[in-house]
């Protein structure tokens, strides 16, 4: 093989290679992103709970019939 052609073998696998790491990466960062709305949705969902929960008990209404 001659010097060209191995010099444009090896451009064109470093440039194969940092196009698919910057993919991958993406992706990666996609999939972050995506994560933590699905973690932030979960813990408002949970705070909204907890929230319900505490003004139950602050009504008393925990409690069962007879109870005081």
């Amino acid at each position: 093989m001659s010097q060209v052609s191995e010099d444009a073998v090896r451009l064109a696998l470093a440039t194969a290679r940092e196009q698919l790491a910057a993919e991958i990466t993406e992706a990666i960062e996609k999939a972050v992103r995506e994560e933590r709305k699905a973690t932030v949705a979960f813990l408002r969902q949970a705070g909204d709970m907890f929230a319900d929960v505490r003004d139950c008990i602050e009504r008393g209404e925990h409690r069962r019939e007879g109870e005081e």
